[in-house]
């Protein structure tokens, strides 16, 4: 079915509403309101726009389209046994489930630890050279990622925190700040290598220093911890390119080469 956009003789359209003609095919299912059913292709059934539809070739503006295709597919069952066995696996996969998920955060772990290293030891060698300014961002940067760090331990041991805010003006050294976050990347790898599938699945209320709250499962921080830094690593690599210096390698597979090799 094929939604165009035409002129339309009667009745005017209303401020608020758009015209649309709709040519419908045979198609061997049908349509109500927000809900698909499947029907037998022999029916001849035509697919029909219910939701904001007027009967004369109009739809408001909540389900107005520009223009959109729908194309038949072939009609087949829902395979709620094949859902149901995804969602309750067996006891053994279910085992395997957890091993693969407490090993997926310990990896995370390790690879944010060998990452921040590789950063932090890239970050002190920059050349004299180096505008102040930028260094100072890429200070900036790395403190206060390694800042959520130190709030979300927290959070983890249960313990409240003294930041009232993620952009602390301290640590202001590379140097004592490439040993905080040494330590702090330490923590997380032994925290992750402890945890089970329950633990993994346990809720923490937490409040941020903008005082937003909310509840997040220790998989969910662990996670929160590892594309956080990620993504501001990626803001220092950045700021060395620009000044034509190549930051050390930040992708996954690197880290894993590197695993493998020792």
């Amino acid at each position: 079915m094929v939604v165009r956009n035409r002129d339309h003789a009667q009745p005017p359209p209303s401020t608020t509403t758009r015209i649309f003609f709709v040519e419908a095919i045979p198609m061997p299912f049908s349509t109500t309101g927000a809900a698909c059913r499947h029907s037998g292709a022999s029916e001849g059934n035509t697919l029909r726009l219910a939701a904001g539809y007027n009967g004369i070739g109009a739809m408001t503006d909540e389900t107005a389209l520009s223009a959109v295709t729908f194309k038949p597919r072939p009609a087949r069952r829902c395979r709620l046994v094949d859902m149901e066995h995804a969602i309750q696996p067996s006891t053994s996969s279910s085992a395997l489930i957890q091993s693969r998920a407490s090993d997926l955060m310990l990896s995370l772990m390790s690879y944010k630890r060998w990452a921040d290293a590789a950063l932090l030891a890239a970050a002190r060698s920059l050349p004299d050279s180096f505008p102040e300014l930028e260094r100072g961002y890429v200070l900036a940067i790395i403190r206060h990622y390694h800042t959520v760090d130190c709030i979300f331990r927290a959070h983890l041991i249960g313990v409240t925190h003294e930041y009232t805010s993620p952009n602390p003006s301290e640590p202001a050294t590379l140097s004592e700040l490439q040993q905080r976050v040494a330590t702090i990347d330490d923590w997380y790898v032994g925290h992750a290598s402890k945890l089970d599938e329950r633990e993994l699945g346990q809720v923490l209320n937490v409040k941020f220093t903008d005082g937003q709250e909310q509840t997040l499962s220790r998989s969910d921080i662990l996670l929160h911890v590892s594309q956080h830094g990620t993504g501001h690593r990626g803001q220092v690599a950045l700021l060395m390119q620009m000044r034509g210096i190549q930051p050390p390698p930040d992708r996954f597979p690197n880290y894993l080469r590197s695993v493998s090799r020792h």
